[in-house]
């Protein structure tokens, strides 16, 4: 059973330095630049961890906002009067290699989305930038689309809601 914490609640406690993801741009970014990032107000950060306050996995949110024109048609089943959408940035997903294949991954990715609806701010879909080929099949099996720029994916808030009846 995961439990999802901010990374302020549980800095001082859950042993981060040991974490490996197995991809050393996440391993590192946890370990060096996350609480930056959480006190300059650039990303939350959430941890999950077992009873025990193993460390399992993290993710981070943070806004952004996209031109309308970048978004493929078949995802917005309206028009909208706006050139900027709100969205946001699923900036990092990432389980130790020694829970990967237990479905935590989607696990953190659900929490994730339960926080965006959760949330009194406005999004209309949340974003990825998947690091390699793995985590590109990881997204389009939860319903996230391709961009045509190949290199960000997408679904839009109403979807996922949908698919996985949040």
């Amino acid at each position: 059973m995961l439990i999802i914490h901010s990374l302020q609640e549980v800095y001082e406690y859950v042993d981060i330095s040991s974490f490996d993801c197995g991809n050393h741009a996440l391993n590192e970014y946890l370990k060096k630049y996350a609480k930056q990032d959480v006190n300059r107000y650039l990303a939350k950060c959430f941890l999950a961890t077992s009873n025990d306050n193993t460390l399992i996995g993290y993710y981070t949110l943070s806004s952004l906002s996209m031109l309308v024109d970048d978004i493929p048609q078949e995802l917005i089943s309206y028009k909208l009067p706006y050139r900027q959408i709100p969205m946001v940035l699923l900036g990092r997903l990432a389980v130790d290699k020694r829970f990967q294949g237990q479905g935590f991954g989607s696990e953190l990715l659900v929490d994730a989305m339960k926080k965006v609806l959760d949330s009194p701010i406005g999004a209309f879909a949340i974003l990825v930038r998947p690091k390699d080929e793995n985590a590109k099949n990881f997204y389009a099996y939860h319903g996230f689309k391709i961009l045509p720029d190949n290199i960000h994916m997408i679904i839009p808030v109403k979807v996922y809601k949908k698919l996985f009846q949040l």
